[in-house]
């Protein structure tokens, strides 16, 4: 087990058929790192990368974007001190600071951050996520693989193995909690659950997955301190921490300084139209429609120059043609369908990619539209 370095231009790379154009968008949350993938398999990097977050070889404010370590790439994930990327073979390249166990490696060794190695020992992967001081992987027969220290529930595996008592898993997603959604549409949360998080109707953390009960069609699935789903309805349902109004349910934020309220249970954001994909930032959510508009609720300092918590969803009016959306810890970016990234919110941690200017930019990517 463990990571060792290896050439990774020999596997299985994604052919660009002669343009050149990003294909995903990963963020780092807290950090406010955004990593853009490339139809080649490469990636891009912008925002505070002090703690490694992209493997640049430069740990520091990246004003622009800046070309990465990452080649033949076919998914990334990012997390405050490091990342993963999935080859087209299913093989996993993990870059961090590793002190936690994310380089799978038993004696729990520090790595070298800006170069990503090959994590050896696991099966064929469809699915990677980087999560807080751990990293989580979905096999291709859906089961759900993990490695690290999952935070705050006193619980470390440094060697790679399977997560029990899920059932076969089509998608995941990952912080200091973990989500995971089953082959007919049920969802199972597990992990930190102070917030109540893992909607079991209590704030007890647990290491076991647990069915989320009253949830069903489950679709796509974002955990960050709390908790947003998609069903196959376009419906979306929240819970968990809602100091800014992150659970879209309406009434007034809460004044600084006081208690932070929360709901165990899943509650359904009011006035969205149907929502085909979700994104969640440490302080707000955003969804994405069927036609590409963005709407979003939470502390729209983190996408929007003027400070302020909107409790129930409003349309972001700059943004349209939206094929993914990311949040940081006080950004947004946007990649459209016409391929180019769009950034807006506060330039304080430079996560927009557009040289510390304020407010709403095309992010420019060298060779790209």
């Amino acid at each position: 087990m463990g990571c060792g370095h290896e050439d990774l231009a020999s596997d299985q790379c994604p052919r660009s058929n002669g343009d050149y154009h990003p294909v995903a968008l990963a963020d780092s949350g807290l950090q406010g790192v955004t990593l853009a993938l490339m139809n080649d398999g490469s990636a891009w990097c912008w925002g505070d990368n002090s703690y490694g977050s992209c493997p640049t070889g430069v740990n520091g404010l990246l004003r622009t974007p800046t070309p990465t370590n990452i080649s033949c790439a076919t998914q990334v994930s990012v997390y405050d001190n490091g990342g993963s990327m999935l080859l087209g073979s299913g093989k996993i390249a993990i870059w961090s600071a590793g002190a936690n166990g994310q380089h799978g490696d038993p004696g729990g060794g520090i790595h070298d951050s800006s170069i990503p190695e090959l994590l050896a020992g696991v099966p064929p992967m469809k699915r990677i996520v980087s999560a807080a001081s751990s990293e989580f992987a979905l096999t291709k027969n859906g089961e759900v693989w993990w490695w690290g220290v999952f935070d705050k529930v006193s619980n470390a595996q440094l060697t790679p193995g399977p997560v029990a008592g899920l059932p076969p898993v089509l998608e995941l997603d990952a912080s200091a909690s973990a989500c995971a959604i089953d082959t007919v549409g049920r969802l199972w949360c597990w992990g930190q659950n102070e917030s109540g998080q893992l909607g079991d109707g209590t704030t007890t953390s647990r290491l076991e997955p647990k069915l989320v009960e009253g949830l069903t069609n489950v679709v796509a699935v974002r955990t960050v301190g709390f908790t947003c789903a998609v069903t196959a309805s376009g419906d979306v349902w929240c819970w968990g921490r809602d100091e800014t109004g992150q659970l879209g349910r309406g009434g007034s934020p809460v004044p600084s300084g006081a208690p932070v309220p929360f709901i165990t249970t899943p509650q359904r954001v009011l006035g969205l139209p149907p929502i085909r994909s979700i994104t969640a930032g440490f302080s707000a959510a955003c969804g994405v429609d069927f036609d590409g508009a963005v709407y979003c609720w939470g502390d729209t300092f983190t996408y929007e120059p003027v400070a302020a918590s909107f409790t129930l969803p409003h349309a972001v009016p700059w943004l349209d043609h939206v094929q993914q959306v990311v949040l940081g810890s006080a950004h947004l970016c946007a990649l459209r369908t016409d391929h180019t990234i769009w950034c807006s919110g506060t330039p304080f941690e430079h996560g927009l990619g557009t040289d510390g200017v304020w407010g709403m930019g095309k992010v420019i990517i060298p060779g790209a539209p």
